[in-house]
């Protein structure tokens, strides 16, 4: 049995959960040189 699949626009404050299936469009990482600290940013997409 599969489960349902939720679409970024749909996401609200209802539950806690979500199943989602999407496409990376664009990754990159950024540094703060100040905090020392790196962290990496996406840019998803859905089939809608």
């Amino acid at each position: 049995m599969s489960r349902a699949i939720d679409f970024i626009k749909d996401i609200n404050d209802s539950k806690e959960t979500w199943t989602l299936q999407v496409r990376i469009v664009d990754l990159w990482s950024v540094v703060n040189l100040s905090k020392g600290t790196e962290h990496i940013e996406m840019v998803v997409m859905d089939s809608k």
